[in-house]
């Protein structure tokens, strides 16, 4: 009787904690490569996507991290949410076009597509 009430005990709790890659205090993150092109598609917190255009809610701010790469962060506590990045589907470059609450992907030398990539912060320790 006991060990049937571990048994079930245990599988509940692998049920909450599946099994994974991600160490015990760290970040799991989520990559989406298809373009952003809805707001459909799912973005990190504190953003909105239509037309591979991310708009920032009230309360949160762009990072930029590099040319090609904006981290999305919360005002109050500083926390990451998520990415977004630029890149081309074929040869060349795509860069990010930042303006006042908005981000875009533009072309500089893409001989394909310009796709958003999203990256989201699911898991944070707050």
């Amino acid at each position: 009787m006991k060990k049937a009430v571990l048994i079930s005990l245990l599988a509940i709790v692998a049920q909450l904690f599946p099994f994974s890659e991600t160490a015990v205090g760290t970040t799991r993150v989520e990559k989406i490569s298809a373009p952003a092109k809805s707001a459909q598609t799912k973005v990190p917190k504190g953003t909105t996507v239509r037309n591979n255009r991310a708009t920032l809610k009230r309360g949160y701010k762009f990072v930029k991290v590099n040319n090609n790469t904006v981290q999305v962060q919360k005002m109050s506590n500083s926390v990451i949410t998520g990415a977004f990045s630029c890149n081309c589907t074929r040869s060349g470059k795509c860069s990010l076009s930042i303006g006042p609450g908005e981000i875009a992907c533009v072309s500089k030398t893409c001989n394909g597509q310009c796709g958003m990539t999203v990256t989201i912060d699911e898991y944070i320790r707050q």
